[in-house]
């Protein structure tokens, strides 16, 4: 059984694209808290991964994303193959993954948090976490 990649560094943002030419244009790269001008706010949100590759294979990212007062937490899944190059070691390699972009409200203040586990066992263990805080006046 491959061992699975090692998450690095995860990014929200408002939207991903990829050109043709397989570069990525990430969009509205959250650096620091979300900070909204009122609640409830509405938001476009896509997520971006880099990984360090451990083995070649086929692989399943399972998310969740849990905001403050919402209940049930979104759920998403990413699958993503880590191809075999020849002639080279793996181990080492990094690459990026990412999701869709997702509608989400943000009903009040706290704090949104993504967690990650590999396939359908384990446990989701936090991967981002974002506070979430009000725009103050004029601002």
């Amino acid at each position: 059984m491959p061992r699975e990649p090692e998450i690095e560094t995860v990014l929200v943002c408002d939207d991903i694209r990829e050109e043709i030419t397989h570069k990525l244009i990430l969009i509205g790269v959250y650096s620091g808290n979300f900070v909204v001008p009122e609640f409830p706010s509405n938001f476009f949100l896509a997520f971006y991964f880099t990984m360090t590759a451990n083995d070649p294979g086929e692989f399943e990212l399972n998310l969740r994303l849990s905001l403050p007062k919402t209940r049930p937490e979104m759920y998403m899944r990413v699958k993503f193959a880590v191809p075999a190059l020849e002639d080279t070691s793996l181990a080492g390699d990094q690459f990026g993954t990412f999701t869709p972009k997702i509608p989400i409200t943000i009903p009040a203040p706290g704090e949104l948090v993504l967690s990650a586990r590999w396939g359908e066992q384990g446990k989701f263990r936090p991967v981002l976490r974002k506070s979430i805080i009000l725009a103050p006046p004029g601002g």
